[in-house]
């Protein structure tokens, strides 16, 4: 089983490697979002460092959904899927290496160079660092929330669009206590952030069941 699940995950990652074109296309997405943001609003620093992190996180729950539109897509059309099937293997477990390969090849980037975008709003150093463990943490969720839209989207002519509709309520309530987790501390407003966070590490590890089980429980009924 384990085998299998490294397998399946470096082959998605080679094949996310030979689409970087796809990779780089979310990175420039998260930043020209990050930049022409403050163009829009303005040479305010106080507002930019106010609304710098909310900007981040929207920006980076878009950019996520650049992978997670093809996760599944690409292995229905040409029946891997199908394929998948047939190994001696729980599906939840080759389900799980994709969106494990996708997060990887898709939001790391951008959780990487998230600090660059603070500092277009004006956040310090030791912001930062709040900044990107709180998307550490909540980027995953996003993708299997996602993996489970891209499953019930599988075959649909309107697919991405299908997929942002299904998605994007379910992103909302790991949006807000992440940017609640960065506005407390990134605005020293003397609140306890260890609450939030383990809101976000019990989202994380309810999500990585629960997407794996119905992602694979719905692709095998289609």
């Amino acid at each position: 089983m384990l085998k299998t699940f490294i397998t399946v995950l470096t082959q998605e990652l080679r094949l996310y490697f030979r689409r970087r074109m796809d990779i780089l296309n979310a990175v420039l997405f998260f930043m020209l979002t990050v930049i022409l943001f403050p163009i829009g609003v303005g040479p305010q620093a106080e507002l930019l460092h106010d609304l710098g992190y909310g900007v981040i996180w929207v920006a980076a729950i878009f950019a996520s959904m650049f992978g997670v539109a093809r996760l599944f897509e690409p292995d229905f059309e040409d029946g891997t899927l199908n394929l998948y099937q047939t190994l001696p293997v729980s599906l939840e477990i080759i389900v799980l290496a994709k969106i494990i390969a996708n997060w990887l090849a898709y939001c790391i980037p951008v959780v990487v160079i998230s600090p660059v975008a603070g500092l277009m709003f004006g956040l310090a150093p030791g912001e930062w660092g709040m900044l990107m463990l709180t998307l550490l943490l909540a980027t995953p969720v996003f993708v299997m929330i996602g993996a489970i839209g891209a499953a019930l989207s599988l075959g649909a002519k309107k697919g991405r669009i299908m997929l942002s509709l299904l998605v994007m309520p379910f992103y909302i309530p790991v949006l807000i206590f992440g940017v609640n987790t960065s506005r407390i501390y990134i605005n020293d407003l003397g609140g306890d952030t260890v609450p939030s966070l383990m809101i976000l590490c019990g989202l994380l590890l309810f999500s990585i069941p629960l997407s794996a089980w119905v992602s694979g429980f719905i692709i095998r009924e289609d």
